[in-house]
C-alpha cells in the first residue's frame, strides 16, 4: 500500500485533507507514477517526498490549474474560500479572474447578490485567459463567443437562486458583448423579456420583445405576453401597446385564444373589440361586437 493509499482513509479534518482526498491524490499518483522509470522500485522516503512536494505545488496560489479553489467550491466551503481569496489577492497574479469568479459564489450562497454580480462582472475580462473560466463553460454553446458562454453560466446561477433582477442586469450587459451574433442577442432578449414579465414589468417586457431579432422567438414572447395578461386582467396595458408591425400578429393570437377557450373564463372577443377601438379601427370592432 502506498503513501497516497494511506492517506485516503483518514477521515478529513481540514480541507487540505479534504482536496488531497477528493482531487489531489489522483493527481499526485498520476505524477508520480508517470514520473518513475518503468524498471525502479518505488522508495518510501522518496514516495513522502513527492507526495508533500507535488501536494504543495497544487496547493500554492499560483498553480494555475486552480484546483484547491475549485474543490472548495465544489464542497461548498465558501468561508475558507473567502478567506483563501482574500489571503491570496493581494499578491498573487494567477488566476485572477477565476478568483473574482469563486468569490461571487461565495456571495451568492450568503444571499448577497449584487456583490456576486460584480465579481462575476469582473471575472469576464479573464474567460479567454484562464483555464477554470475555460473549463467553467464547456457545456455550453460552442460556436458562441467564450465570453457570451461564460455570461449564460453566470445567468443560469442567477436563475437557479432566484435573483431574476439581476439576471436582467446582466443579460443587458452581455448583449452589448454579442454584436453581430443574432442567435445570442436573441435568446438574450427573450431571458430578458421572460424575466420582465414575471415580474409584473409589462411595458418593459413588451420592449423586450420588440427588440428581440429572431421573428420566432418574438412571437413566441407576444403569444406570452397576450395570455399572461390577460389571465391577469391587465387589458388596458395590452390595449394600450403600440405593437409596430405586430399589429396582425396580436389580433390572430387574440382571435385564436377567442375561438379555442370558454367565453365565461376570458372574453377575449370583448379584448379585441377594445383592441380595434383604441386604434379607432371601428368597423373591425364592430364586426368583433357582432361575433
Amino acid at each position: 500500500m502506498t503513501v497516497p493509499d494511506v492517506l485516503l482513509f483518514l477521515s478529513p479534518q481540514t480541507v487540505v485533507e479534504l482536496f488531497y482526498q477528493t482531487v489531489g491524490r489522483k493527481i499526485i499518483v498520476s505524477q508520480i507514477y508517470s514520473q518513475q522509470q518503468s524498471s525502479s522500485m518505488l522508495v518510501w522516503s522518496h514516495m513522502i517526498s513527492n507526495v508533500v512536494v507535488l501536494l504543495a505545488q497544487l496547493l500554492w496560489p499560483s498553480n494555475p490549474g486552480f484546483q484547491f479553489p475549485e474543490c472548495l467550491m465544489a464542497n461548498c466551503q465558501y468561508t475558507q474560500l473567502q478567506e483563501y481569496v482574500r489571503l491570496s489577492g493581494p499578491w498573487c497574479q494567477v488566476n485572477i479572474g477565476s478568483c473574482r469568479f469563486v468569490l461571487g459564489q461565495c456571495y451568492l450562497a450568503n444571499g448577497e447578490g449584487q456583490k456576486a454580480l460584480q465579481c462575476f462582472q469582473e471575472a469576464a475580462t479573464e474567460v479567454e485567459k484562464e483555464d477554470f473560466l475555460l473549463r467553467l463553460t464547456g457545456g455550453e454553446e460552442e460556436d458562441a463567443h467564450p465570453r457570451l458562454q461564460y455570461y449564460n453560466k453566470v445567468l443560469r446561477l442567477l436563475e437557479d437562486v432566484g435573483l431574476p433582477e439581476l439576471v436582467i442586469q446582466l443579460s443587458s450587459l452581455a448583449i452589448t458583448e454579442a454584436g453581430s451574433d443574432a442567435h445570442s442577442q436573441a435568446a438574450l432578449w427573450t431571458r430578458i423579456f421572460k424575466h420582465h414579465l414575471d415580474l409584473g414589468h409589462n411595458s418593459e417586457a413588451y420592449e423586450a420583445l420588440t427588440q428581440n431579432p429572431d421573428s420566432s422567438m418574438q412571437l413566441d414572447c407576444l403569444r406570452q405576453l397576450v395570455v399572461v395578461l390577460c389571465e391577469r386582467s391587465q387589458l388596458q396595458d395590452l390595449v394600450h401597446f403600440s405593437y409596430v408591425n405586430l399589429h396582425d400578429e396580436v389580433v390572430s393570437i387574440i382571435e385564436s385564444r377567442a375561438r379555442g377557450l370558454d367565453l365565461l373564463a376570458h372574453n377575449y372577443y370583448e379584448l379585441l373589440y377594445a383592441f380595434h377601438i383604441n386604434r379607432h379601427n371601428y368597423r373591425k370592432g364592430g364586426d368583433t361586437e357582432n361575433v
